[in-house]
This record gives structure tokens, C-alpha cells and sequence, in this order.
């Protein structure tokens, strides 16, 4: 799995969080499947009182996917640390007692139901620090079955998107 972190789409420049969203918002939009449903960004997860950011949702009446991108090559790496253990435990939390996704601008939100597949866009880290915690990260991300790809592997998400569309 670590080397699908490490295989670098050439499109997404290193740290680019903004043009790894971009690309993959226009990958979902290129499938027929998913294509035709909602795209919301940015978002909110509200789980209880406890929020976490979401960088991409697919909803389709109810939300059918939740993506995360988390750039592991930024300083200071605690605070990427940080960032990701409250969000994998606000994941956590939504694997148990289900969430919200609000979405600026929207007066309803989206019921986020406990089994929703999650995915996670890693940034690859270029330091050996930065290793260290894009590992400790993909250890909680295997707690809350999140689906984690680097950015030469963004059409898995899609495919998993795609897959939970057919199911519903």
C-alpha cells in the first residue's frame, strides 16, 4: 500500500492541495456514474458536537463517499499529526453513531450514514519525519476502514464511489 503512496501522478505538483482536489473532482466528473450525481466542496463532517473537514463528497440524496486530502510534505509535521488524529476520530465516531455533511450555502444538511466508504488523498511526505507520520496516519485510517490512495491512484476512489452508487 505504501507504494501506491509514493507513485506520483505528474498532473498533481507536490503539495498541491488545491490541484490534487481539482483533478480529482474532474475524475469523478468524467464517470458516467458518478458524474451525475451532486459533487459538494468544501464540507463539513459534524459528527455529535465534534467537526472535521471534508475536501470532496459525492451525494446522491444521501452522501455516498467522503474524500480527505492530507499533504504529508508540509512543516511542521506536528501539526499534520495533529490534524489527522482529530479527524480520524471524528471518522471514528461516524462509524458508530452516523453524522451530518453541511455544506456552506445549504440550509439542509446530508445525513452521513455509519458505513459510508471514506477516502483519503495522501500527499506523499518527502522527509524521513514526514514518512513517520504519513505511516502513523495509515495505521488510524486502517482503524476507520478508510480508503487511502496517493495521487497516482485517485481513480480508486472513483471506482469506490461508482460502486456505492450501483449498491444503493
Amino acid at each position: 500500500m505504501m507504494f501506491d503512496l509514493f507513485v506520483v501522478d505528474e498532473a498533481v505538483p507536490p503539495g498541491d492541495v488545491a490541484r490534487a482536489i481539482e483533478r480529482l473532482r474532474a475524475l469523478y466528473s468524467e464517470s458516467p456514474r458518478v458524474g451525475a450525481h451532486q459533487l459538494w466542496r468544501p464540507e463539513v463532517l459534524r459528527v455529535g458536537l465534534q467537526t472535521a473537514p471534508v475536501d470532496l463528497a459525492v451525494v446522491s440524496g444521501q452522501v455516498a463517499q467522503i474524500v480527505a486530502v492530507v499533504p504529508f510534505d508540509r512543516e511542521p509535521v506536528t501539526d499534520t499529526r495533529a490534524a489527522v488524529a482529530a479527524w480520524s476520530l471524528a471518522v471514528a465516531r461516524l462509524r458508530r453513531i452516523g453524522g451530518l455533511l453541511e455544506q456552506p450555502g445549504r440550509a439542509e444538511p446530508a445525513p452521513v450514514a455509519r458505513d459510508v466508504p471514506v477516502g483519503v488523498l495522501v500527499l506523499p511526505p518527502r522527509t524521513d519525519a514526514q514518512r513517520d507520520a504519513c505511516a502513523v496516519a495509515d495505521q488510524l485510517w486502517g482503524e476507520v476502514d478508510a480508503d487511502v490512495v496517493g495521487p497516482g491512484q485517485m481513480h480508486r476512489l472513483v471506482e469506490l464511489a461508482e460502486r456505492r452508487l450501483v449498491a444503493a
